[in-house]
């Protein structure tokens, strides 16, 4: 069985800035967002098309992206709830 993937990102609601995140199934998604709002983030769910124009407008904004590597994946190895 194939899963459609998101990613759930948490954001430090003082800066804005990044500071985890998580690739899981779809339907996890709204698991992981909640668990980063009650740890006191701030949280997005995005697809993969809405990572990677987040991740060019970075690169854009800061050149010294130019040599670093644009992605980390991490999966989380949770069974998909039904």
């Amino acid at each position: 069985m194939k899963f459609e993937y998101r990613w759930v990102i948490a954001y430090d609601k003082e800066t804005g800035e990044r500071v985890h995140f998580t690739t899981c199934p779809k339907n996890n998604a709204l698991f992981y967002r909640e668990k980063y709002l009650i740890d006191g983030y701030d949280a997005r769910i995005l697809t993969d098309e809405e990572v990677d124009e987040i991740i060019a407008s970075e690169k854009k904004k800061s050149p010294s992206l130019q040599h670093k590597p644009l992605r980390t994946e991490s999966v989380e190895n949770t069974p998909a709830i039904r």
